[in-house]
């Protein structure tokens, strides 16, 4: 995700939403560097970001959707990080508790 591509650093990013690692700290560690990309800026990459962390289930980073939903520059940006926000509040966490 520290390509200086956008399209890749999207790709990365779109992989990263598929996987599900049930180890809590490698499942942290995804969490993060998905997180990071939310500061991109590329704001089709942020939306990957966004994106990704909902399918990941990423609770953990409430905080970071919450701020992208009201701080980022792209409207775009802010209407996924709310929808993510709202399907991740409905939606039991995956992975081990």
């Amino acid at each position: 995700m520290q390509s200086s591509d956008a399209a890749t650093r999207r790709e990365a990013l779109e992989r990263a939403g598929a996987l599900h690692p049930w180890d809590p700290v490698e499942r942290a560690e995804l969490e993060e560097a998905v997180s990071e990309a939310l500061l991109d800026e590329d704001a089709s990459v942020r939306i990957a970001a966004v994106r990704s962390l909902a399918r990941l289930g990423a609770k953990d980073s409430l905080r970071s959707l919450v701020r992208a939903s009201s701080e980022d520059p792209a409207p775009q940006v802010r209407r996924e990080a709310v929808a993510a926000l709202a399907r991740l509040v409905a939606t039991p966490r995956s992975g081990p508790a």
